[in-house]
């Protein structure tokens, strides 16, 4: 009966650490998949906000290009107003 349990008890700890090894195997395997998954979502990320930073770039320089053509054509209007002003002035007087 020793002989017996002691011989169940060896292969309990065989078994167990059979087990152990298999569910460290299997955490380090879930853990490198997780590191994959989280460097690939990093990589996306970076490459759409630069995607983003590179739109927001253009779409700013478009509208500094609109604004002066804007801000242009007002002196032209203005000039113009005043040059109507002036002529109506010179007339009256």
């Amino acid at each position: 009966i020793q002989s017996l349990k002691n011989e169940t008890e060896q292969k309990m700890t065989e078994l167990n650490r059979s087990g152990e090894d298999k569910l460290q195997s299997t955490i380090k395997q879930y853990q490198s998949q997780l590191q994959e998954t989280i460097e690939r979502y990093e990589s996306q990320l970076e490459n759409t906000s630069s995607q983003y930073e590179e739109k927001l770039n253009a779409t700013s320089d478009e509208l500094t290009q609109k604004n002066a053509k804007l801000l242009n054509e007002l002196q032209q209007t203005q000039k113009s107003h005043q040059a109507v002003i002036n002529r109506i002035r010179g007339l009256s007087s």
